[in-house]
């Protein structure tokens, strides 16, 4: 009989196991990719996607008829480019299915920054937009990073789901 449990037990885990990385691999599939795809375009940057935002808001900087906006829209793009970074980061680290408490705190407060990162830059690019004739749109990655940060916010913020990789030891 023991044996029995012991087996019902090790498939119990496989199961979690998977439904985990399931999600997890699908986070990093929508989020990788919506860093990656337009993100907006706007007639102040262009067209810019998660990793080339920093860049091309810096090369605007120069031309920029309001300066601070500028800053403030290359200050966002970097955050949320680092906050991306650190979710992918921290799929990983879910991934591995053992992490402590410190840990899981500090991706918790990821699993706020990530979807409030998004919407500040989006919102802030069509703000600018909105200042001139042309006005910036948001683009496909809106599509991808969106349920990105959905499944992660829900894998950090699930007590069932954060109960499967949150030790306690």
């Amino acid at each position: 009989m023991r044996s029995r449990v012991l087996v019902l037990e090790r498939r119990i885990d496989d199961l979690e196991s998977l439904l985990l990385r399931g999600l997890v691999l699908a986070t990093v599939v929508l989020l990788g990719a919506g860093s990656l795809v337009t993100a907006a375009t706007g007639p102040e940057v262009g067209a810019w996607s998660v990793l080339t935002a920093p860049i091309g808001v810096y090369d605007t900087l120069a031309n920029s008829d309001n300066v601070p906006a500028t800053l403030v829209l290359l200050l966002a793009a970097v955050a949320l480019l680092v906050v991306v970074l650190v979710a992918l980061g921290a799929c990983g680290v879910i991934w591995r299915r053992h992490s402590g408490a410190g840990t899981a705190r500090f991706i918790r407060v990821v699993g706020w920054l990530l979807p409030a990162a998004i919407g500040v830059v989006l919102i802030l690019t069509l703000l600018a937009g909105a200042e001139t004739a042309e006005h910036a749109e948001a683009g496909s990655a809106v599509r991808w990073l969106v349920p990105g940060a959905v499944l992660f916010a829900l894998m950090v913020h699930s007590d069932g789901l954060r109960r499967l990789w949150v030790t306690d030891s």
